[in-house]
């Protein structure tokens, strides 16, 4: 029953993230019409990146080998196209939540320039900079905050498994039966 409650909460969460990240583009846009392809397609993408990390990370309570880290692997979805404008805030916010000092600084550094800098790189298109491209860099870097913050539950903190055998003496065999 636990694995359906994190997939569940997975699937919201991923969903409510994509919503957002489908807002702060809206909050960029000039003129914000969208189509219903491409609304659908982003929200898709954040759903199944929000499923990978609660799936993993429901792997990772139970103590399964690292290999499962690898269910994470289809999130890297939210960074193709125009999702790369996410990689230095998902990059900084990742750094940011280190739990080593200068790492943190390296991180907010990160962030520091990407929030300067993405007006600038967004408003190169002729269109003023106005109200809008400051609340679009806030709700954006809530966005990488959320996908920042289930990569690491997901994806930091994994033991060995619970039920390893015990080194045996030499001369029989080894063998490490993971359950």
């Amino acid at each position: 029953m636990t694995l359906l409650r994190h997939l569940g909460a997975g699937l919201v969460l991923g969903a409510l993230t994509g919503a957002v990240a489908r807002g702060f583009m809206a909050l960029f846009a000039a003129d914000p019409s969208f189509t219903w392809e491409g609304t659908s397609l982003i929200l898709a993408i954040f759903t199944v990146a929000g499923l990978a990390f609660s799936a993993a990370r429901d792997l990772k309570l139970r103590h399964r080998s690292r290999w499962w880290k690898l269910l994470a692997l289809p999130a890297i979805g939210v960074g193709l196209g125009q999702g790369m404008l996410l990689i230095p805030g998902l990059l900084g916010m990742s750094l940011a939540m280190s739990r080593r000092p200068r790492v943190r600084l390296v991180g907010l550094a990160i962030l520091i320039a990407y929030a300067v800098g993405l007006p600038i790189l967004v408003g190169t298109s002729g269109e003023p900079i106005t109200w809008r491209m400051p609340a679009g860099v806030v709700v954006l870097l809530g966005c990488c905050a959320a996908v920042a913050a289930a990569a690491r539950a997901a994806l930091t903190g994994w033991r060995a498994p619970a039920r390893a055998d015990i080194v045996r003496p030499i001369g029989r065999r080894m063998s490490a039966r993971i359950s």
